[in-house]
């Protein structure tokens, strides 16, 4: 049997060729892309599958920094120091694949930004005089000047309260209808220090100076500065209880006097001699203590080639349960 042969002519025969070299070469472009599409598919599914993973083990070490916090409290209901389990400058150990690192942080040595309100007889948020003016000793505190002060102060009164009316130095949500994109005021209360950078006059570098001294704490009342953690970097906050009384180098002193297992109370912390002659109003003396209430527990996870960071803001309260109010994946900025 003779093998088919095409007869046709010679241009025919060329044409014919062509045809099945280009059906060759879009049927080989569709493979190709179809792998690519198969590989890329693939390796998605695997980084979602390692982020995930990496998720739980973060998790995890929030499990276990609620017990050791838990620990840290049943050995010394009464108080914290810097000699508690939490207080360990991090912990860092390795899994299957990668590493896990963690640390505890005491997170109410700074000045609450949701103090300034208070919650009024319907539940609304209205303004808190005492709280607003500590607030501008913080800020003359770390040298900004007193009429700028004001101003900063106002605007985050405003943004959180819930009565529209802007107060002196003050802005509403006219003040913010002018930007683009235009926003309105919250009108409740911050859930991160970060919504700052949203109100008028605070700007990035002002925000940079002021972030390590404050915070947002899920509830209106100042926060409790424990005297047996406080470092000399968050001096400020004495010099902003004490109004002005107590200067920032003696706030400094008072802070590097402290013994090395801490005040057993907050009478002892006040004996100091620096503080001869600066008499605290009893709602002002209860912004100090020696107990720490909120905790900020930070993990990063290492796994394959995926890294999860995560931040959970804890609450341990006076009978030891241990409450999560916030969790936050990525760095905190």
């Amino acid at each position: 049997m003779t093998p088919l042969t095409y007869k046709g002519r010679p241009q025919e025969r060329g044409v014919a060729l062509l045809v099945v070299l280009l059906l060759v070469t879009v049927l080989s472009t569709m493979a190709i892309a179809m792998t690519d599409d198969i590989r890329f598919a693939v390796r998605r599914t695997a980084n979602i599958r390692m982020n995930e993973q990496a998720q739980w083990y973060a998790r995890g070490a929030e499990t276990l920094a609620r017990q050791v916090l838990w620990r840290s409290w049943k050995a010394t209901p009464m108080r914290s120091t810097l000699r508690d389990p939490w207080a360990a400058h991090g912990v860092s150990f390795a899994i299957d694949g990668g590493s896990i690192t963690g640390r505890i942080a005491d997170a109410g040595n700074c000045f609450n930004l949701n103090s300034v309100v208070e919650a009024g007889p319907k539940g609304e948020y209205v303004r808190r005089e005492s709280a607003r003016e500590n607030f501008d000793r913080l800020l003359i505190a770390l040298d900004i000047p007193s009429d700028i002060a004001s101003g900063l102060s106002g605007a985050l009164l405003d943004w959180i309260d819930t009565n529209g009316v802007q107060s002196a130095d003050g802005a509403e949500d006219e003040s913010y209808a002018r930007r683009e994109p235009a926003y309105r005021t919250a009108g409740t209360l911050l859930a991160e220090p970060s919504e700052l950078r949203a109100m008028a006059g605070y700007t990035e570098e002002l925000y940079q100076h002021l972030r390590p001294l404050v915070c947002a704490l899920p509830t209106t009342e100042p926060s409790q500065i424990n005297v047996n953690t406080l470092t000399e970097f968050e001096a400020p906050l004495l010099v902003m209880i004490t109004g002005g009384a107590l200067r920032l180098p003696e706030a400094r002193r008072a802070i590097a006097a402290r013994p090395a297992a801490g005040y057993q109370s907050v009478d002892e912390f006040l004996a100091q001699d620096l503080f001869a002659g600066i008499a605290l109003e009893p709602p002002v003396r209860a912004q100090l203590g020696v107990r720490t209430r909120y905790f900020l527990a930070e993990s990063d996870v290492r796994f394959h080639d995926a890294r999860v960071t995560m931040a959970s803001l804890m609450e341990v309260g006076g009978n030891g349960v241990v409450t999560t109010h916030l969790r936050r994946f990525g760095k905190l900025d």
